[in-house]
């Protein structure tokens, strides 16, 4: 029997900074679907129809306030920063560590600023709307997703090669 492999640790990084001690938190993309309902005649009922990816976003959650933030806000390239997560995962029956790293590039969307009181802990976060994704666990790539470059990879096979051949892409 197995026990799943758990987060031990993680940093962030930020077009190259390292916030090692100073993220609290991070929520990686969530990757869905934009599904659509059809049903045409001589269907019995609608069936899903795929149309691509819904827009992917993360957000970090920082200790304290960190002013670094400030010279990447509305940046008008989709593409202008490059945010790095690397991770360390493992299970309690093995003494085995096992390596992520999430590589993105995008934009700052939003940038919270703390709450201020006095004596109290703070944090605040930032957004980025994401263009490029590409996420690597224990040497093996288990996604990449260039939207500029019509690229949705899983595990090795892109899922949108012919389409981008039947365009001339």
């Amino acid at each position: 029997m197995q026990l799943p492999k758990k987060l031990k640790h993680f940093n962030f990084f930020l077009d190259g900074d390292n916030f090692v001690g100073q993220v609290n938190e991070i929520t990686l993309p969530q990757f869905m679907r934009k599904m659509e309902e059809y049903r045409g005649g001589g269907m019995y009922a609608p069936i899903k129809t795929d149309h691509g990816l819904e827009a992917l976003s993360m957000e970090v959650t920082m200790g304290g306030l960190s002013f670094e933030f400030f010279g990447h806000f509305g940046l008008c390239q989709h593409d202008g920063i490059t945010a790095r997560f690397t991770g360390s995962f493992a299970g309690d029956d093995k003494c085995e560590a096992l390596p992520m790293e999430i590589e993105i590039t995008g934009r700052l969307s939003e940038m919270s600023l703390p709450t201020a009181k006095s004596g109290e802990d703070t944090e605040h976060k930032i957004k980025i709307e994401v263009s490029y994704i590409r996420i690597l666990y224990n040497g093996s790539e288990l996604c990449e997703i260039d939207i500029m470059n019509m690229v949705e990879k899983w595990q090795g096979k892109d899922r949108l090669e012919d389409h981008k051949r039947n365009i001339g892409a």
